[in-house]
């Protein structure tokens, strides 16, 4: 009998040693630090670094893979994309992004948006049969 209570206690031990462990908070960070891209340019308390810029500019030019690289073109859209965040931030000043009718043409193209996205009815009908 005082094995058996013996051997219940040391696997019951064990298992609760496990469960605390498992739960416990983890103190080794698993992030790793990259080095930050230089920032390009600061609108108000917003930057914007060279990687997102470069992100941009080729997202939005991918079908002209020939001249994606030249000078004036990365000129103009830098000017572009400058004109559109001072643009964007006095929107936001005058408040702008909280009127109703942009609230409405907002919900409007959030659901164009959606609408790939979502199964047609016609679908949904066949397959529930």
């Amino acid at each position: 009998m005082n094995k058996f209570v013996v051997k219940y206690f040391s696997i019951l031990s064990v298992f609760a040693l496990l469960f605390f462990i498992a739960c416990s908070p983890k103190t080794v960070s698993t992030q790793v630090n990259y080095p930050q891209s230089p920032t390009l340019l600061r609108i108000d308390d917003q930057t914007v670094s060279a990687d997102e810029f470069e992100y941009l500019y080729q997202k939005n030019n991918s079908t002209q893979e020939d001249s994606l690289w030249n000078r004036e073109k990365i000129q103009e859209y830098l000017d572009l994309y400058i004109n559109f965040k001072l643009k964007v931030e006095e929107a936001k000043e005058l408040g702008m992004d909280t009127s109703q009718a942009f609230k409405k043409e907002f919900e409007i193209y959030k659901n164009q948006l959606a609408e790939p996205y979502l199964t047609p009815k016609n679908v949904s009908e066949k397959l529930v049969k």
